[in-house]
């Protein structure tokens, strides 16, 4: 796998992946691979970046040895865990929040316009009247 780290402490690496997309497979797949691994305590691949942020202990060359020779087609991973993950389902129900809100807060800007425009309205009746 090709890869450029974009960050590292002793201890925690993260690195951007040479992949123009990431599937939920392959990033479930990836993170499988990673967390079963002896020297990784904590693995964290994110999907829209194709970053993976990896705690391990041991040689940093050990790791990036691991890392150069992990493929998605030759990794062994459970079928079972794979189908049990809910980063596919998570995303689903985050987009749809996400799109919930930014309509109720794009009526409340509708709304908010013309009360505004009412109001204004109303005022300038009001001068209209005084001057008479």
């Amino acid at each position: 796998m090709k890869f450029a780290i974009k960050h590292e402490i002793k201890g925690r690496i993260r690195i951007h992946l040479a992949q123009k997309h990431m599937t939920y497979r392959q990033a479930d797949i990836l993170q499988y691979y990673l967390e079963k691994q002896a020297n990784i305590s904590k693995a964290s691949v994110y999907v829209r970046t194709q970053d993976v942020a990896v705690v391990y202990t041991g040689s940093r060359d050990g790791l990036i040895r691991l890392l150069s020779r992990f493929s998605y087609e030759t990794a062994q991973v459970s079928e079972s865990a794979l189908e049990n993950s809910g980063r596919e389902l998570n995303e689903t129900y985050k987009e749809k929040l996400i799109n919930s809100l930014k309509e109720e807060a794009e009526a409340e800007a509708t709304f908010g316009r013309f009360t505004m425009d009412f109001s204004e309205k109303r005022h300038l009746r009001l001068e209209r009247f005084q001057l008479c």
